[in-house]
């Protein structure tokens, strides 16, 4: 009889706990935030106003305000990728007044961006609609859409601090395909005695796209836009995955105490049977 008990104890410990183990977790995880400068560099197409993207008002929005030479900043409505950098609702946008949108916070920055400047990394990630020697009379932003389709949008109400011209430009930034749209509405001709630039940075002094410049007199005189597409696509969020015929926990311990019971019983039926 002691036999017998210290067998099925043995017996026990081995097929419960093995029988009753949960199934494996398989996490996926994606490459670390803020991947430093780019490798990799936008698809640039300009184009007529409203042909590929239609004008988002951003007047219905929160005005931050205005000024000339300064910046504000506004929270990141969703995450966000430029170049190899993703940012987060927990990171801010810098609103030049002259006209760029800068992303990163990692160095001083200019307050002017000219033709020539791109690639540079003396400003960080920047992008420009028309960057000029410029004041703006009223900023606004908006986020339009729903979620994961949401369009944030910078405007700027501005005119040349020399020169009369006047325009809206506008920035957006389309949350899924991380697209970054351009977008300029020419209220009076410029004279671009600032040297104004449309285009985007990366920061790094190796990739960014200039589209158009003041000095050489390729900036269009009427309305335009321009699309920053990005061949890159946002990283899913890391998420468990369980195996998928994995059993139970609880169903795992019911059949071992089961498996325990019968293989007990058998060998006490066949000592018997031999005896």
């Amino acid at each position: 009889m002691k036999r017998n008990f210290a067998f099925l104890l043995v017996l026990g410990l081995m097929v419960v706990p093995a029988l009753a183990a949960g199934p494996d977790v398989v996490v996926r995880t994606g490459p670390a935030d803020r991947g430093g400068s780019g490798s990799w560099d936008y698809i640039a197409t300009a184009d007529s106003t409203g042909t590929s993207y239609p004008w988002i008002d951003a007047t219905g929005g929160t005005n931050i305000g205005n000024g000339d030479d300064s910046f504000l900043t506004v929270p990141f409505p969703f995450d966000f990728q430029v170049y190899d950098d993703l940012y987060t609702t927990a990171d801010v946008i810098e609103v030049n007044t002259n006209g760029s949108l800068h992303f990163d916070q990692s160095g001083p920055r200019s307050l002017w961006v000219n033709c020539g400047e791109i690639p540079s990394d003396g400003d960080g990630q920047w992008v420009a609609p028309l960057g000029d020697d410029l004041i703006s009379d009223n900023i606004w932003w908006i986020v339009t859409g729903t979620a994961p389709n949401q369009v944030f949008t910078v405007e700027w109400e501005v005119q040349e601090y020399s020169g009369g011209g006047a325009a809206l430009l506008e920035v957006s930034l389309y949350e899924g395909t991380n697209a970054i749209v351009a977008q300029v509405q020419i209220l009076n001709p410029f004279a671009f005695g600032g040297d104004g630039v449309v285009g985007i940075n990366a920061g790094d002094a190796i990739w960014g796209e200039e589209l158009f410049c003041g000095s050489s007199g390729t900036i269009p005189s009427n309305d335009f836009d321009v699309e920053f597409a990005s061949p890159m696509q946002p990283t899913p969020t890391p998420e468990p995955t369980a195996t998928p015929d994995a059993i139970p926990t609880t169903s795992r311990g019911g059949i071992a105490l089961m498996v325990f019971l019968l293989v007990g019983a058998a060998f006490i039926f066949l000592r018997r049977r031999m005896a």
